[in-house]
């Protein structure tokens, strides 16, 4: 009878699995064509991880007598070891009979005999069956959140590998890494949270109907988020990694060098500024105010000792040599000399 019941899921999963697949393919090839062998990776490791997680949601499922069996979660232990005993095939006598001439499997009896423990189906519908069933340590509360935030922890982690895979630089998608990390570090947080403290305040109905399975919902919330995640991140568009700033920077700072000569000298270049009355007394002035300042400032023997030995001298030579200009000058004339050559060649 088991297998009968296995039967549609294990059918549902293939027939989803390559629905799934073949939908898969032929989107891949509707889309541009991939960058190399890096593109087909990626989108393979998300299609199998898809798999994996379907696999787990139908065929995987954690365990659960009472809604296999559809009885209320009060229901005696000597009723439920009849309802096993006639679902594996045994038939004849009454439900004593039973239960005395045919043993269960060690696990189900050990799962029974803890069933009939007071407060024992409360920490059923916390922790699931798989965790009273197995763990044989397991002696309070505590022991029982850690067994199952354990198994957890391991779901948690496989997926956030999963997760670095696809933030990689190969798959220009790095950007998304701190909140594809970030949310399954808050969805494991909370669901450690609701195992220790929520779900203990949960009771159960009298009539035992209606019981709210936490550990059951708490399996098909993580796999519905590792489900998203991935498939999120590989249906956002890939941004190619940006170059160094020094490869942006090499054409602005070539402007700059042939640009601003040329903004130095066009203070000094605009005699049209001469032809104009209005604008002729202001320059005059101006140039006139200038020539006072700097014939103060080169009469100075304070600045012209000064200017010699830093290389700079400006007092015109003198004796056998009256005819060579002063290093300033000298230097001054070169450069107004440049400026006129950058001038002469305006920039692209």
């Amino acid at each position: 009878m088991l297998s009968n019941i296995a039967a549609p899921s294990a059918n549902a999963f293939l027939f989803t699995s390559l629905a799934l697949a073949a939908a898969w393919i032929y989107n891949d090839r509707r889309r541009k064509a991939p960058s190399g062998l890096s593109e087909t990776f990626f989108s393979a490791l998300v299609l199998l991880h898809t798999v994996f997680i379907l696999w787990s949601l139908t065929l995987q499922r954690p365990p659960n007598l009472f809604t296999r069996l559809g009885i209320p979660v009060t229901t005696p232990t000597e009723h439920i070891r009849s309802l096993l005993l006639r679902e594996a095939g045994v038939a004849g006598g009454s439900q004593a009979a039973l239960t005395v001439a045919t043993p269960l499997p060690n696990d189900l009896e050990f799962l029974l005999n803890k069933l009939s423990i007071a407060d024992s189906r409360l920490l059923y519908t916390r922790f699931g069956q798989r965790a009273l069933q197995t763990c044989q340590y397991c002696s309070s509360t505590f022991d029982y959140t850690l067994f199952v935030f354990s198994r957890a922890l391991l779901a948690y982690v496989r997926t956030a590998f999963v997760v670095l895979l696809l933030t990689a630089g190969a798959n220009n998608r790095e950007r998304w890494r701190t909140f594809a990390v970030g949310a399954l570090a808050c969805a494991a947080l909370a669901e450690g949270y609701i195992l220790a403290t929520t779900s203990a305040g949960v009771s159960i109905p009298k009539n035992g109907k209606g019981a709210f399975m936490w550990h059951d919902t708490l399996f098909l919330a993580r796999n519905a988020v590792f489900l998203l995640i991935p498939l999120l991140i590989h249906l956002q568009p890939a941004l190619a990694r940006p170059g160094p700033p020094s490869a942006g920077l090499l054409p602005v700072l070539a402007h700059l060098e042939r640009s601003l000569p040329r903004a130095h000298l066009i203070k000094y270049a605009r005699g049209a500024i001469m032809r104009r009355a209005e604008l002729r007394a202001p320059a005059v002035r101006w140039w006139a105010r200038e020539a006072r300042e700097g014939e103060a400032g080169r009469a100075d023997e304070d600045v012209q000792r000064t200017a010699e030995r830093v290389g700079l001298g400006f007092d015109d030579a003198t004796g056998a040599g009256a005819s060579a200009e002063g290093k300033l000058r000298t230097s001054a004339r070169m450069a107004v000399e440049a400026l006129k050559g950058v001038m002469a060649h305006p920039a692209g």
